[in-house]
This record gives structure tokens, C-alpha cells and sequence, in this order.
């Protein structure tokens, strides 16, 4: 029983398309800046020299439009040029950004720390109080998501970046790859080894939370119908070992 058990949970993660898990940020760290309390994980690389921002609190970081300072941290491996990378955080608006046809961007992939691609683009049109808008591209914001989104709620944002077709994806709280998404080809050839975070006038008020990098889309939102298999699996193994010693 126990084998069969075991073969089904096997099963069940092998069936999981899983790559390279390249970062997995959860931000905790003792409250402060986070390029003092990551001991030099994250790094500053442009803007004001304000020590006090991004500012972790109680394992999270604020983004915010009242400073300019920009940081970044590179994630393991070596630069990528081609397949595809996968981003994800999750991202909770206080204040709205400013009004902008091209948007703000506030989070992408960035080579070291001086270009940058398939970013994160926040604005809002201005017509509903307490909504704002996101989108993604390399260049500019090229295709923004269908919806508004709300004012202090919290969605989890997934990006991908096709570095072979020069296409940025977004999904916004995804079950599967297969979810809704909006995408958009935008010319742009470098390669990627950071992520990125910034801070400017228009990008509004921000806390962003479990950051995970990866070359596949499971491995920054595992899909829940095989961890439930899993979970269930274990749980059936437990039930053997209790009532049948085995």
C-alpha cells in the first residue's frame, strides 16, 4: 500500500513541468532598508541615495513614488539570453499611481544594473476614484490587463519574458498557465540576470511580497491540482501508517 502510495505522489510531481527556480525572495528580514537588511543581496543602482527606502516592514517592502531610488538583485545562474523566464510577487496598491498613456514601470527583468526589459507599467486613467491599471513591454507599456484593478487589495502578478520572440505576458492571480493573460511582442534583444525594482514619481504607493524568478511557470506558481494530489497522498499515507502499522 505504501509503495503504490509513494508511486502516485511520484507520479503526480513528475507531472509538474518544473525548470530553474532562480530566486525565491520572501523579504525576511528585520525592518529597515532593504540594501542594509539583505546584507548586499539587493543592491541600489540608481537614483537618490535614500537609505531608508525601499523600507522593509514586517517582511515586505514599500515601493513608492515618494523617492528615487532604484534596486536590484540577480538572481542565480548566468545571463539569459533565450527560453523563456517567469516573475512573480505579489503586489498591494495604497495610493493610486499618476494618470499616464505609457504608464509607470515599477518592477522588470534587467541586465546588471544598467538596462532593462519586460517590465511591470502602472498608471490609471483617472475616471474611477480608488482603481488603477497595469500592463507590461520591454520598451513601453505595449497592452495594458482588461480590468481595473482596486485599491488595497492584494493580487498575485506573474510575468513571463519570451527572450527568443521578444514577447512580455501578464497574468494576474493565475491558476495555471492556461488562465487569462494579455501579451504583446516588443522588440528587445539583451540578455537577463536581475530583477528590478523601481521607485518614482507616478508609480503611486506599493507593498510587494514573495518574489519568486523561474524558467518555468510552476516553478513561481505551482499549479494546486497536483499539490492537492500530493497533500492527499500523504495524507493517505499517514492514514496507513495509523490504523495498519505499516
Amino acid at each position: 500500500m505504501n509503495k503504490l502510495i509513494i508511486g502516485l505522489i511520484s507520479f503526480a510531481v513528475t507531472t509538474l513541468s518544473y525548470g530553474d527556480l532562480l530566486l525565491d525572495e520572501t523579504f525576511s528580514y528585520a525592518d529597515g532598508s532593504l540594501t542594509n537588511v539583505s546584507g548586499g543581496s539587493w543592491v541600489r543602482f540608481s537614483g537618490t541615495d535614500n537609505p531608508s527606502t525601499p523600507f522593509v516592514s514586517s517582511g515586505a517592502i514599500t515601493v513608492t513614488r515618494s523617492d528615487a531610488d532604484d534596486v536590484a538583485r540577480q538572481f542565480s545562474g548566468s545571463q539569459y539570453l533565450s527560453g523563456k523566464l517567469y516573475y512573480k510577487f505579489t503586489l498591494n496598491m495604497s495610493d493610486t499611481p499618476a494618470a499616464s498613456a505609457d504608464g509607470y514601470y515599477l518592477a522588470g527583468l534587467g541586465q546588471g544594473t544598467s538596462t532593462f526589459r519586460d517590465r511591470l507599467y502602472v498608471t490609471t486613467d483617472g475616471t474611477t476614484s480608488g482603481d488603477y491599471q497595469i500592463g507590461v513591454g520591454n520598451n513601453s507599456m505595449g497592452v495594458r490587463w482588461g480590468a481595473d484593478l482596486s485599491l488595497n487589495t492584494t493580487y498575485t502578478i506573474v510575468v513571463m519574458a519570451d527572450l527568443d520572440n521578444d514577447v512580455t505576458q501578464l497574468w494576474i492571480d493565475p491558476t495555471s498557465e492556461l488562465s487569462t493573460f494579455v501579451n504583446v511582442t516588443d522588440a528587445d534583444t539583451y540578455a537577463v540576470d536581475s530583477i528590478q525594482f523601481r521607485q518614482a514619481t507616478g508609480i503611486g504607493i506599493n507593498t510587494i511580497d514573495n518574489l519568486r524568478v523561474g524558467t518555468t511557470f510552476t516553478d513561481v506558481v505551482p499549479e494546486p491540482a497536483v499539490l492537492s494530489m500530493v497533500g492527499l497522498g500523504v495524507l493517505l499515507m499517514l492514514f496507513v501508517r495509523r490504523f495498519y502499522g505499516k
